[in-house]
């Protein structure tokens, strides 16, 4: 498996001296980019993320959660692969072998809550976990994780480098 905290480490953007403590490949749902789509075109004015997992059909989240607004960051269909560091959340392109290729976003730590994860069973055969990325403003951008082998060991370090970590 991909160790992506070392393949972080190398990526473009970081700045001097700073260090990257934990990074995971995360994948933004097709189905949720389609989802927001349909709300907005339907009118809806600040989607929630309670709207926009009933479009999904996934299980409910608990009212803090389902009352957040999304987060307005803008993200690939594919791959991303996020960090924290020592100073910002990172969010990057993943490149074709699973490195991160062009930064996203950057945030420093003051705008990020936390991290939190809801197990999501299997998708496509392989473990899964929906990874809920909560910043100070309130809004929360979610995004799912593969949680198999290596990879649930990264999600663990991830979740505990932003300082939150909880399952809802």
């Amino acid at each position: 498996m991909v160790d992506f905290t070392k393949r972080a480490r190398k990526a473009p953007g970081l700045e001097p001296g700073e260090s990257v403590l934990a990074a995971i490949r995360l994948t933004p749902s097709r189905q949720s980019g389609a989802a927001v789509a349909g709300a907005v075109a339907g009118g809806a004015v600040g989607l929630t993320l309670g709207t926009l997992w009933d479009a999904l059909g996934q299980p409910s989240l608990p009212e803090e959660l389902a009352n957040a607004p999304v987060a307005d960051v803008k993200l690939p269909n594919a791959g991303v692969i996020a960090a924290f560091t020592d100073r910002r959340l990172l969010l990057w392109k993943a490149s074709s072998l699973g490195g991160p290729k062009r930064l996203l976003a950057a945030f420093p730590r003051d705008e990020i809550v936390g991290a939190r994860v809801r197990p999501a069973g299997r998708r496509g055969g392989i473990a899964s976990a929906v990874v809920f990325l909560l910043f100070a403003d309130g809004s929360v951008l979610p995004a799912w994780a593969i949680t198999s082998g290596s990879n649930g060991r990264q999600l663990e370090a991830f979740l505990a480098a932003g300082g939150d970590g909880r399952e809802i």
